[in-house]
């Protein structure tokens, strides 16, 4: 169980980047898509210097939490506005679940 929900937490992060930057392939404004776009380069960033477990800056406790809410709020955000309600309610779900198991376990 606990390896499944690690492996589920790296999938949403792949997924959220990569959702975020295909935006461009989407049917939207340039202007959303660039924004979106935008947004995955600089949470892949982020994420990689202080979310990575073996990064040297990783963040812990609160700073942690707060630093996986925006990321995968963002991913939300970004998942309702390019892809529509029933992927974003699916994505978001699954991120509920997989912080709720991270942190119930304490795998934080």
């Amino acid at each position: 169980m606990v390896s499944s929900i690690i492996s589920a937490r790296f999938i949403l992060e792949v997924v959220t980047i990569l959702g975020l930057v295909g935006g461009l392939f989407t049917k939207k404004v340039w202007g959303v898509k660039f924004i979106f776009s935008v947004l995955g380069i600089v949470i892949a960033v982020i994420w990689s210097r202080y979310g990575a477990p073996k990064s040297p800056d990783v963040l812990t406790g609160l700073p942690r939490l707060g630093l996986g809410l925006s990321v995968f709020g963002s991913g939300a955000v970004g998942a309702f506005v390019l892809y529509g309600k029933n992927i974003a309610w699916f994505y978001t779900a699954i991120v509920v679940i997989d912080l709720i198991g991270l942190y119930a376990l304490g795998l934080n």
